[in-house]
């Protein structure tokens, strides 16, 4: 059972795991290299930096978020509301941030506050990854219950996408939003198009493994 980070920083122990990043800006300038950032408890499962290069996120196996300033690497506070461990996370505009965990939720978050906004629901299994559409108006997560969820923030009406065979691992949008790139553990990378009612995935690409990871 993993414990929570205001446990650990009030016993002042700091668990294997921790976050490192890199700045190549102010701290490099001054010839320091790098922040080291502290204090979740359970090992980091993803990382996301505002689009101003000011602020981290951190999602840890501990089921918290971590905020931190950049480049000094100081620590903001912990957005609580996983009830599992957190997978990766988003920032979005309007001083808001997404997250998704082995909760099998999508959660949006008010930054500043830390206050949880919303809870999705819907997967029937761990979410791994998120994208947020070039507009910001869509999410697409990727469940291991081998679906792909497609999700309308104003409203909260999802789509699900299905076609893969095993967990899908990753999803990424199109420039122009039109299409989605998935992964999954099938060994797929599959392309669908969103202007479609419903998208049939194209595969691209068939690996002898599992793909992690998309970049586009």
């Amino acid at each position: 059972m993993a414990l929570r980070p205001g446990c650990l920083s009030r016993m002042r122990v700091f668990a294997a795991g921790a976050a490192l990043l890199c700045t190549l800006s102010t701290a490099a300038a001054a010839g320091e290299g790098y922040a080291r950032l502290e204090g979740h408890g359970g090992p980091i499962k993803g990382l996301a930096v505002s689009p101003d290069g000011r602020h981290a996120l951190s999602a840890s196996f501990d089921t918290s978020l971590g905020l931190w300033s950049l480049p000094e690497g100081t620590h903001l506070r912990w957005l609580e509301g996983h009830e599992a461990g957190a997978n990766a996370a988003r920032f979005l505009g309007n001083g808001r941030a997404l997250s998704v965990g082995d909760d099998f939720d999508l959660l949006l978050w008010e930054v500043e506050s830390g206050r949880l906004l919303r809870r999705f629901e819907g997967h029937r299994g761990k979410v791994m990854g998120l994208a947020v559409s070039p507009d910001g108006d869509q999410v697409a997560t990727a469940g291991w219950d081998g679906v792909i969820g497609l999700w309308t923030l104003a409203d909260g009406d999802v789509r699900w996408l299905e076609g893969h065979t095993a967990n899908v691992n990753d999803v990424v949008f199109s420039s122009d939003g039109s299409l989605l790139y998935s992964a999954s553990y099938d060994g797929t990378i599959r392309r669908w198009a969103l202007e479609d009612p419903a998208p049939l995935p194209v595969t691209l690409k068939k690996h002898g493994f599992g793909v992690n990871h998309l970049v586009l």
